[in-house]
């Protein structure tokens, strides 16, 4: 796609191989001045090669690149004198170490731009203002957090004044609220008028801040579109943005369409087993022919002819001490035996545990005969909850 605005990095015929792979496969691309160029795509399609490419950090076996008109020179001090009209932010950082926050800023404008101290740090200081950083302008990279060594870099990289700035995916590295500061800082920039060659997966960035999107697959360039019309109609690029989770125009609608009502069925279906499972055990549901499960005191009220006797494990699988109320150790299963009479009468029953320490709730029972009259009455009122 050509560009109405007079063009400052051109790339035509560009050829790289790492080995047997074809990285970059006839790149033509032309950067207006003061355009912002995103360039999207996934791993491995050649997009950070392209962009150290421009740099002269990778040299090409074939083609033209010029920078405001001029040819890349091949090695020398033209080559260095070029690159420092190309500013450019790396993935990692690359900060100094050794030196503070200031320093970062001011070192190459006192060395390449041999500019005085003085100037130097006013335009630094400014600089970090502007990121929100002047007040940790005499602390060292280790002190800082990612967001902020990044935000170090993008400030740095405008210091020296240059015509275009070249980003390697500065936000990889990021925590998703560092995300949002450093792209703040790289819209400033783009509001400012600076020329840009963006490489990210930032979509929002892309959309909101680009002019042109240039979409990489298997080193070569696919599409390149205004913004507008790649995210509202994508062509070759629509698996891409689906699987980075894009919402871009036109299968929003029906997603939504398909998604919410499954995810609030789930949250429905969620809810009602919540619900379910903890009303288990804390109601007396009625037994099979109306007569209602008798409560702890009820059970544990049993005469000392049919207590004696009975008998249960428990949830682990040990035995019942002998005179233990029934429940004790968390048993779910119990068998109560009457001598002389079969078959026996089983309950089934959960033990819940409250702040007034562990009771025991009856539900779910199964009889396999009439209880005897003689023993004791059920309430038919439900245990407390």
């Amino acid at each position: 796609m050509t560009t109405a605005r007079p063009p400052l990095i051109e790339l035509a015929g560009v050829n790289k191989h790492f080995g047997e792979l074809h990285v970059l496969q006839d790149i033509d691309l032309v950067v207006g001045r003061g355009e912002v160029v995103v360039v999207i795509g996934p791993s491995g399609s050649g997009k950070s090669t392209l962009c150290r490419a421009i740099n002269r950090l990778e040299t090409v076996e074939s083609g033209r690149i010029s920078i405001d008109g001029r040819p890349m020179p091949q090695e020398g001090r033209a080559l260095a004198a070029l690159r420092a009209e190309v500013g450019m932010v790396f993935q990692s950082f690359n900060l100094f170490a050794h030196r503070t926050v200031l320093d970062n800023a001011t070192l190459a404008q006192t060395k390449v731009r041999r500019r005085s101290r003085a100037d130097a740090e006013r335009r630094g200081l400014d600089l970090l203002d502007r990121v929100g950083l002047a007040a940790l302008a005499d602390r060292y990279p280790a002190q800082l957090s990612g967001g902020q060594q990044q935000q170090v870099a993008v400030a740095r990289a405008p210091a020296m004044d240059p015509k275009a700035l070249l980003f390697d995916e500065p936000t990889s590295a990021l925590d998703p609220e560092m995300i949002t500061e450093v792209l703040d800082v790289m819209r400033g920039l783009a509001r400012d008028g600076m020329t840009m060659v963006v490489v990210t997966h930032e979509m929002g960035f892309a959309r909101a801040s680009a002019d042109r999107v240039v979409f990489m697959a298997d080193g070569r360039i696919v599409e390149d579109r205004p913004p507008e019309e790649f995210f509202a109609a994508p062509r070759s690029a629509r698996d891409f943005l689906i699987a980075t989770n894009l919402d871009y125009s036109l299968p929003f609608i029906p997603v939504v369409m398909v998604v919410a009502p499954v995810h609030i069925g789930l949250c429905l279906l969620l809810s009602w087993l919540a619900r379910t499972v903890g009303r288990h055990g804390r109601r007396s549901p009625k037994l099979r022919g109306g007569a209602p499960v008798a409560p702890a005191e009820a059970v544990t009220g049993l005469p000392p002819d049919a207590q004696g006797q009975a008998s249960s494990t428990g949830a682990r699988g040990e035995p019942r001490a002998p005179g233990a109320p029934l429940g004790a150790y968390g048993d779910r299963e119990l068998t109560v035996r009457r001598p002389g009479t079969q078959p026996p009468l089983m309950i089934r029953w959960c033990s819940i545990h409250g702040t007034s320490g562990p009771s025991t709730r009856w539900s779910s029972p199964v009889r396999t005969r009439r209880r005897p009259a003689r023993w004791a009455t059920p309430s038919r009122r439900s245990p407390s909850r």
